[in-house]
């Protein structure tokens, strides 16, 4: 994995984040979670203690611990959140590729409307002047 730290780039795991939607989703479900890929997969460290004697008597005790976070779970993150800063947040898709002109003609758009949402905002344009309102749906 050296060589993926170059300039703070990641591009094997980065291209692993966008070809595995399972992954991806993995992996921001733990970032979100505050806690290491490894530990939201099931691994936990492993701690091991080296007991020294001296005639039979205890002389010392070392506990060494793994850390709780792995290299590839640094490098997911740190993979993840390029991704994330390279991501158009108008499209979601890769600015490289949403920003390209020579990919102009290539996108079709796709209208669909929300049905609750579409009786919030018009709910929320009769009262342009109510403060404080806070408007959400309910089904039924």
């Amino acid at each position: 994995m050296g060589a993926q730290h170059r300039q703070g780039e990641r591009p094997f795991l980065r291209r692993r984040l966008r070809d595995d939607p399972e992954l991806r989703a993995e992996v921001e479900a733990a970032a979100d979670l505050h806690i290491p890929y490894s530990k939201w997969r099931g691994a936990t460290p492993v701690s091991v203690t080296t007991y020294e004697y001296d005639n039979g008597q205890l002389t010392r005790s070392v506990t060494t611990t793994e850390p709780e976070w792995t290299d590839e779970d640094r490098g997911l993150v740190l993979a993840l959140m390029a991704e994330r800063r390279t991501t158009c947040p108008t499209c979601g898709y890769p600015m490289d590729v949403c920003r390209d002109p020579s990919t102009a003609q290539t996108w079709t758009v796709h209208e669909e409307i929300c049905q609750p949402g579409r009786v919030m905002q018009a709910v929320a344009e009769d009262r342009t002047n109510a403060r404080g309102l806070f408007i959400y749906a309910k089904r039924g």
